[in-house]
């Protein structure tokens, strides 16, 4: 009866009951910190792909061939500029594809949802990297969209578990668009 009474005062006993507490919480927190870091840099690279975008898209639309001139407009130089302009995007060059539509005026079709993130890279490459842009006449519609894959920072944690992931690669896609029209040229003046 006695070794009952030890074995019941020890399982009653409060001692390491803040180390039960901390075991309990610890892990939550973490996931919690890992969460918020993971969901910041992933609102910065949006950010700042979103910006290169811009950029890039003002400098086309408004004059082609400004002074100094710019390179010509290829798919290859536009994800270069894109690429240069948003900074923290790691392995932006390999990672990013860009697509440019035109938008009709007159039935106002716009391409798919997901657009450049639906076709493989090495297809989309292949498809869309040679020749210039033909950017079109004054006062056409052109729609710029890019992806650009990435590989979270904790992919089977929190929040990286909640990012929709491409299947085949494993990576998360970000989209952003752009649309302009294009300015008319300016007569040569006096």
């Amino acid at each position: 009866m006695s070794l009952l009474r030890q074995l019941w005062h020890r399982f009653k006993s409060e001692d390491g009951s803040s180390t039960v507490e901390f075991v309990i919480v610890f892990p939550i927190f973490i996931v919690v910190f890992l969460s918020s870091f993971e969901a910041s840099l992933l609102l910065t690279r949006q950010l700042m792909l979103e910006r290169g975008i811009d950029i890039v898209v003002r400098a086309i639309r408004l004059d082609p061939t400004p002074e100094p001139p710019l390179p010509d407009w290829t798919i290859v130089e536009v994800r270069r500029q894109i690429c240069e302009r948003a900074l923290i995007l790691p392995n932006c060059e390999a990672s990013l594809r860009v697509e440019l539509n035109p938008v009709s005026r007159a039935t106002w079709d716009v391409p798919s949802s997901q657009g450049p993130c639906e076709q493989k890279p090495a297809d989309f490459d292949a498809a869309t990297d040679e020749g210039v842009l033909t950017v079109g006449g004054a006062e056409e519609i052109t729609l710029v969209r890019v992806c650009y894959n990435f590989d979270p920072v904790f992919p089977h944690l929190g929040l990286g578990l909640a990012l929709v992931k491409d299947q085949e690669e494993d990576t998360v896609f970000m989209m952003a668009a752009s649309a302009f029209v294009s300015e008319p040229k300016k007569a040569p003046g006096p």
